[in-house]
């Protein structure tokens, strides 16, 4: 099967063509496609198949579109109010 994958922001460095095409085998989920391109430090990382947010167990289906992103603010932690 093939899904289309596109990489956004310092995540580019794994593939730095948009909508590039890769083969997968049937029922392969988002950790073999992320394994494929060996990425790293995968728990900062948002996954969206098909404009919806799922997590690396996902099964992937051919034709699928997958969008990698780096979580947007710099990742810095909210300190509640009060809590100083």
């Amino acid at each position: 099967m093939q899904v289309k994958v596109t990489f956004y922001g310092p995540l580019k460095k794994y593939a730095k063509e948009d909508g590039l095409l890769v083969e997968l085998p049937a029922g392969a989920r988002v950790s073999d496609l992320l394994d494929h391109f060996h990425v790293e430090d995968r728990i900062y990382i948002i996954i969206l198949v098909n404009n919806g947010r799922v997590d690396e167990e996902e099964v992937l289906h051919d034709g699928d579109e997958v969008k990698i992103l780096s979580p947007i603010g710099g990742g810095a932690l909210i300190t509640p109010a009060g809590s100083y």
